[in-house]
């Protein structure tokens, strides 16, 4: 019975440690992916305004 004990909450802790690594990647693909977005979102505006200035000038 004491075996039983010690060995179920490890195997719990074992789990959760995994289901937190998963999570980890997975936030951090989701931020990844938000930050290529906004930083797209950037270059965009920047493409824009150097074209408005272009065609400002001409």
């Amino acid at each position: 019975m004491p075996k039983e004990m010690n060995f179920r909450p490890h195997m719990q802790l074992g789990y959760i440690i995994q289901l937190d690594q998963i999570y980890k990647i997975k936030i951090s693909i989701f931020i990844a992916d938000k930050l290529t977005v906004i930083l797209l979102k950037n270059h965009l505006l920047v493409i824009v305004s150097i074209l408005k200035e272009i065609i400002g000038i001409y």
